[in-house]
């Protein structure tokens, strides 16, 4: 048996050519019915006609009773063709929306968070050196590592983004709600390009030794969370939403975040569902 290492025609292909080979087995049957019709007896020729009807071979009689056939149905095969026709139309209209619903998802800039780190400072926000995990009394800073995956440029990039102590587990009510108010300024990533973002505690505020220690047993955590607002070369906007950690269920690790198992979410496929959906925080405020 011949096989294929590769199939001949992509998945969403198989029913769009199954529906055009019936439609043009239609058409080939309603070819035949005309050719294979008897030519008409002339009025003053009958020995001819008889002459020129006996000459046909057999092998011309299956035309003949296929053209018959489609010659009986013509209506109910015409009103099939159209169907399928109808169909084929309808399926090749779907398969060139996927493609360039496809060709831009390809093609748009993907804005995520790459890494996130957070190390003890001093009152003025100057990181100790070397690096050094938080701790009671410096003021946490935390670095938040963006960068554009995609093959175009992202533009206007904005982060809005927050630095909670909360309990553990997360209580979503417990975190700040985004700063969109606030004027942020905005800048374009090109493909591979990145920057950061700093964060500190509300108000710019030390870490009080109780707030260490319940970070070391697990009883609180330090969140950095923010959404990432950009457009794409086709116009469209585009957002990426993180949440980050540290204390909780890790407890204090050096000085790398950890990813949350929520609030990380982003804008996905180039569609208008995607467009509208928007993410789910009840903390959330425009």
């Amino acid at each position: 048996m011949l096989k294929f290492r590769k199939p001949l025609l992509p998945k969403w292909w198989y029913w769009p050519a199954i529906y055009f080979a019936a439609l043009i087995a239609v058409a080939t049957m309603g070819t035949l019915s005309s050719w294979a019709t008897p030519p008409s007896k002339p009025a003053t020729a009958g020995e001819n006609y008889e002459h020129n009807h006996q000459s046909i071979d057999e092998h011309s009689s299956i035309f003949f009773t296929v053209g018959a056939w489609v010659r009986d149905n013509h209506d109910p095969i015409e009103a099939i063709a159209t169907v399928l026709l109808t169909i084929v139309t309808g399926i090749l209209v779907w398969v060139a929306i996927r493609q360039f619903t496809t060709t831009r998802a390809q093609l748009r800039a993907y804005v995520f968070v790459t890494a996130g780190g957070i190390q003890a400072a001093t009152k003025e926000g100057v990181p100790l050196a070397p690096p050094t995990p938080v701790r009671d009394l410096t003021k946490p800073v935390a670095i938040i590592r963006i960068e554009n995956s995609g093959q175009t440029p992202a533009y206007k990039v904005q982060m809005f983004g927050r630095m909670d102590v909360v309990s553990w587990p997360i209580d979503e009510k417990e975190l700040s709600a985004l700063p969109y108010a606030d004027k942020v300024s905005s800048s374009s990533l090109g493909p591979g390009a990145g920057t950061s973002k700093y964060e500190t505690l509300k108000d710019d505020r030390l870490l009080s030794p109780p707030e260490e220690n319940d970070l070391k047993l697990g009883k609180r955590a330090i969140v950095v969370h923010g959404e990432i607002r950009y457009r794409d070369c086709f116009g469209r906007k585009q957002w990426t939403t993180y949440r980050w950690f540290t204390g909780g269920a890790v407890g204090i690790r050096g000085v790398e975040l950890a990813v949350h198992e929520e609030g990380n979410d982003a804008s996905q496929r180039f569609s208008l569902r995607a467009l509208c959906r928007r993410p789910k925080h009840s903390h959330r405020k425009q």
